[in-house]
């Protein structure tokens, strides 16, 4: 009979939390040392006991009481090793006691992979750890450890509007305006804190632009008017902005310009390049696709065909661009030998939303654009699906043949592959293609079941096609690019942006199935979600994008020094709207 060591600790408990966490991490390292595979600390050995060192639950912050589980879960991870602990926290406005345990395995399942999962209740065989499996989630604003799998549709889309008006909106608005010049301010660090620098990358400018319209043209009712009236004028004024400064004299769009408008050379990091002779200021193609996304949006909102023929007329020297060949693709250049995923994948989303633009206007663009959106997916389906290997590759050879034996044939990013496949369901369902329609929702179930990552929860950045790490050779003419570093050292990292998309594509694929598989898989993500990303300072708001595998804060850019508002607050929009259709069928 198989038997393991445990250990039970004593130490003074305080009301201060800092203070009992040191304590519970020492002595679980001791206890690790010598043996023991789990460890037992005291009845609200985290929080302190309420009636003993303090006298109610009142000051008990939860917030603090996150981060440190987080530790904890960390720890216990490293250690491989169950680590159960309590705290006492208020309950759905009254006070009580809820107990939680964290380790590196489901204890309810033999030969549970490593990894760090929280149990939470109130278990009379919790001397056994025979508790709840699964994963542990807080709501803020002080209503903490609901479980969120028993709330109904409309409580959950109650809470995506609650969360993106009370939460992420509210940020960008008090933080995000630049309300002298016009445009928006997106360089902040990781956690929100600090804004870095004022610099405006159209990019990023044109998907700001984007959020605020689609607020004002599709939200009408869920939040104030006074709200409204202030998201649409920051619109008006970044639209202004973007029309004056943002393109160069041969209509293609600068890449970055300073808080002013002027155009300006950035390094990787976001500090100043001096300009040399022969440097250009359009960098990549996506400051001009993304930009064209928030113009042709405000265009809508405000009625206005001058946008809308701004946005049409960009659109238009893109694709000619696209189509001869003679683009540029910073930050991520294309490797050598190998055509990406990128294109289809960007062009279908452009074009059938400024299709939709266009039929708002009664302009006649709006067929051809159709096409392009069509034969974007189409390219998207049968060249960059393998269904064989359940994946939906980010690049190819030139000549559509797979090169699995090389790192950057062989990977897949879990983010990008989501993203598409609801862009790719989008459009499916508008000109009624169930094959295809059926095919996107098989991404989204190879891309959560494949991606996620079993030892520590939620989705890493870049993956080899058959799990873990990417790997394979990496040829000569691609060995000093962008990504083999990006593949090597930050393949681990958890990223915002990848696990709201995620959030999205789980339920647009049961609102089109009605599959429970679906279901039932977003809620093993959205209690990871909520339990990672968003940030324990109620003061800030914004989450906090970049985690390594485990979970913990990094300081470190992502492509780009930008903390971009758009991939969660477009998220979290068009989940409320899912939401509100499933429930009307």
């Amino acid at each position: 009979m198989k038997t393991i060591r445990l250990a039970t600790a004593q130490f003074e408990l305080t009301g201060h939390i800092d203070r009992n966490l040191e304590a519970i991490l020492e002595l679980s390292k001791k206890a690790c040392a010598e043996g023991a595979r789990l460890i037992v600390f005291p009845e609200c050995a985290i929080s302190g006991y309420p009636g003993g060192d303090m006298v109610d639950l009142s000051g008990v912050d939860p917030y603090k009481v996150q981060d440190a589980l987080q530790s904890i879960s960390a720890q216990a991870a490293e250690m491989r090793m169950f680590i159960a602990a309590g705290v006492a926290l208020p309950l759905n406005d009254r006070r009580g006691a809820a107990l939680r345990a964290i380790s590196t395995d489901d204890p309810g399942r033999s030969g549970g992979n490593p990894g760090c999962r929280y149990h939470r209740g109130h278990d009379p065989h919790f001397g056994s750890v025979s508790l709840y499996s699964e994963v542990f989630h807080s709501r803020y604003h002080d209503r903490i450890d609901q479980r969120m799998k028993t709330m109904t549709l409309d409580e959950l889309k109650r809470f995506y509007i609650d969360h993106l008006f009370n939460t992420l909106i509210s940020f960008w608005m008090r933080f995000g305006i630049d309300h002298e010049n016009g445009g928006f301010f997106t360089c902040f660090n990781n956690t929100g804190d600090v804004l870095k620098s004022k610099h405006k990358y159209i990019w990023s400018q044109g998907r700001f632009l984007w959020m605020l319209s689609r607020l004002v043209y599709a939200f009408q009712g869920y939040t104030s008017d006074e709200n409204l009236r202030e998201i649409r004028e920051a619109a008006e004024k970044g639209a202004r902005f973007l029309k004056e400064h943002a393109l160069l004299p041969n209509g293609n769009c600068f890449w970055v310009v300073d808080e002013t408008g002027n155009p300006i050379l950035t390094n990787r990091d976001g500090s100043i390049k001096e300009a040399a002779p022969g440097d250009e200021y359009d960098l990549g193609i996506s400051a001009d696709e993304f930009l064209i996304y928030g113009m042709g949006e405000f265009a809508r909102v405000a009625n206005s065909r001058e946008y809308f023929d701004f946005a049409l007329k960009l659109f238009d020297s893109v694709w000619e661009r696209l189509s001869s060949g003679n683009f540029k693709s910073f930050p991520h250049d294309k490797p050598t030998g190998l055509k990406p995923h990128g294109k289809s994948m960007i062009m279908l989303e452009t074009a059938q939303e400024l299709a939709e633009v266009a039929r708002f206007f009664n302009h006649p663009s709006a067929e051809r654009l159709e096409k392009i959106a069509r034969d974007s997916m189409q390219e998207t389906l049968t060249v960059f699906v393998k269904k064989d290997r359940q994946v939906l590759l980010e690049v190819l050879k030139e000549d559509n043949q797979t090169a699995y034996d090389e790192m950057l044939g062989s990977y897949f990013n879990p983010g990008h592959a989501l993203e598409d496949a609801w862009f790719l369901m989008h459009f499916a369902a508008k000109v009624q293609d169930r094959e295809a329609l059926h095919t996107a929702t098989e991404i989204v179930r190879w891309k959560t079941t494949k991606g996620w990552d079993e030892e520590y929860g939620g989705l890493p950045q870049f993956l080899h096609i058959d799990g873990g790490k990417p790997r394979g050779i990496v040829a000569e003419q691609n060995k000093d690019d962008h990504m083999i570093t990006e593949l090597t050292e930050n393949w681990g990292n958890k990223l915002w942006w990848v696990h709201s998309e995620a959030l999205y594509a789980l339920i647009l694929a049961y609102e089109h199935t009605r599959d429970s598989w679906f279901m039932d898989t977003y809620w093993k993500f959205h209690d990871y979600v909520f339990k990672i990303f968003p940030n324990p300072d109620k003061g800030i708001g914004e989450w906090i994008q970049i985690r390594d595998r485990q979970g913990r804060p990094e300081d470190k850019v992502v492509a780009l020094p930008v903390k971009d508002p758009y991939h969660i607050t477009r998220a979290f929009m068009h989940l409320i709207k899912s939401l509100e259709r499933i429930q009307q069928t």
